[in-house]
């Protein structure tokens, strides 16, 4: 019984620890070139991207705003932007992480639900959760 009690103890903190809310510092691992791997909308349909034409350049500031640009990367690691550019504004409520856009046209928001240095995954008010993953140049894909 005490082994049963300990094991679903250690599991209950594992769980806790992998969910806790980044801090302001982990967020800055935002900044940087991103590719779209996988979109899944809420019944479960996944489409999975194997290469990206254009890829997400996001900058973040100390403050937590900063902007977001799409961005054709060439084969010299050169980047042009393809796109508008969208401000942005992290916001820390209630243990979540949520990224508010705006254009001069549009305003919308994310729920960040996962970052490392390697990937992150937000979704939106539609239930479509995107993944991405950091993008290395074209040539680290071969």
């Amino acid at each position: 019984m005490k082994k049963l009690f300990y094991i679903t103890l250690i599991s209950i903190s594992l769980l806790s620890a992998c969910s806790q809310t980044p801090t302001k510092e982990e967020l800055q691992q935002l900044k940087g070139y991103w590719e779209i791997k996988t979109v899944e909308s809420q019944d479960g349909k996944k489409k999975t991207f194997s290469f990206n034409e254009s890829v997400d350049y996001i900058f973040i500031t100390k403050d937590l705003s900063g902007f977001r640009a799409k961005v054709k990367p060439d084969l010299e690691g050169k980047y042009t932007k393809t796109g508008a550019r969208e401000n942005l504004k992290l916001d820390i409520k209630n243990d979540s992480v949520f990224i508010h856009y705006n254009t001069p046209q549009d305003s919308w928001k994310e729920s960040l639900l996962k970052l490392d240095e390697n990937s992150f995954t937000v979704k939106n008010k539609r239930g479509l959760t995107y993944t991405y993953q950091r993008f290395n140049g074209y040539l680290s894909h071969e």
